[in-house]
């Protein structure tokens, strides 16, 4: 029977906050990691650095200063890095759970889904919080949401046996890829458009009618981000903000650690007028779910804004219309209209105590 040796192969380091911040190797110098917003934005080994620059969620070169090398990156709607155009044009293939078939690797900090691999074992450890083995296609230890929370009954699985249409980076729970324009064709414009040669008509104003629920007008269209928007009604006086979500925490972007009530709050007054607004709607995922002994986002919200909040304790999924792109004319959202699966609810605000000292 062979004897297990007792060496060291890698040691890793976190921050408070849980993040990953360096790791070694047997014999090797430290890789230390920072990141901007969740993402990771810089790896220093020695006298070797890379930078990975990027636009919100977008990736878009990768630099090395020390060897003054500078790389482009393309993306395929997963995030996973497809291309890489340095001096040569190199291309990266992978399985629907991110294996890199023998010599697919592009020359890339990143891979699949925009996420860092681990060199030794080729695992992505996602939010640094466990490790993700895409050969067996699931992660090597349980969810520690599961079976209850958000992390669903399987607690090894991988965004539910649907990664081609979901992604996990936090290790927790995942992302349907939720932003995807509902149009008849592309490139659509208010006299129409070509397409493979052939003129195509507009897409009709009006979208078409749905079993799901009913097409909303959207007004006052703003992007917050590459998953996230916001827009009024037609008078302007309830608010409505898109993105994704975790019980107690609103998400600018795909994987980030996320604002609290407080923060979301905070920000809602800071990049919205709401001098008209008399209602905010959150379509945040788990918005209406308390945080263990916390209250729920919308309660935190409504109190702090002093106006009622409509949200869901349930994840939530949509789907956009657009009649003249790049901004969409219409959201289906079935939860808005009381669907029993996404569990709205609707706080109003609670007094707050103010204890002065004399």
């Amino acid at each position: 029977m062979p004897i297990l040796s007792n060496t060291i192969l890698q040691r890793y380091r976190y921050t408070c906050l849980d993040q990953l911040a360096s790791g070694e190797g047997a014999g090797q110098l430290a890789v230390q990691r920072f990141y901007q917003q969740g993402r990771l934005t810089n790896e220093v080994q020695g006298q070797n650095a890379w930078a990975i620059l990027q636009v919100g969620d977008e990736l878009l070169a990768q630099r090395n200063p020390a060897l003054g090398t500078t790389s482009l990156l393309a993306t395929d709607v997963q995030r996973s890095v497809s291309h890489v155009l340095g001096p040569t044009l190199s291309q990266a293939r992978y399985t629907p759970y991110g294996q890199n078939p023998a010599n697919s690797a592009a020359p890339c900090l990143l891979g699949f889904t925009g996420e860092r691999a681990e060199p030794m074992t080729g695992h992505y450890l996602l939010g640094s919080y466990r490790g993700f083995n895409p050969l067996l296609m699931r992660f090597n230890s349980p969810d520690s949401f599961s079976p209850f929370g958000n992390g669903g009954l399987n607690a090894y699985a991988y965004c539910a046996g649907d990664p081609v249409n979901r992604r996990d980076p936090s290790g927790h729970s995942f992302f349907r890829n939720i932003l995807k324009a509902l149009t008849r064709g592309s490139k659509k414009t208010a006299t129409g458009s070509t397409r493979a040669g052939k003129t195509m008509s507009p897409a009709p104003a009006q979208p078409y009618a749905s079993k799901m629920g009913t097409w909303v007008p959207i007004h006052n269209y703003k992007k917050l981000s590459n998953y996230a928007f916001s827009f009024t009604n037609e008078t302007g006086d309830n608010l409505s903000l898109f993105m994704h979500g975790t019980p107690g925490k609103a998400m600018l972007y795909e994987g980030d650690v996320g604002m609290n009530g407080k923060e979301f709050a905070k920000y809602i007054s800071q990049s919205h007028d709401l001098k008209k607004v008399k209602s905010i709607t959150t379509i945040v995922c788990f918005s209406a779910a308390a945080d263990g002994s916390a209250p729920a986002l919308g309660q935190v919200v409504a109190t702090k804004l002093k106006r009622p909040v409509l949200s869901f304790e349930a994840e939530h999924s949509t789907m956009l219309y657009f009649h003249n792109p790049p901004q969409p004319s219409h959201i289906l959202t079935p939860e808005l209209f009381g669907q029993t699966p996404y569990r709205p609810k609707t706080f109003q605000p609670k007094r707050q105590l103010l204890i002065r000292r004399a």
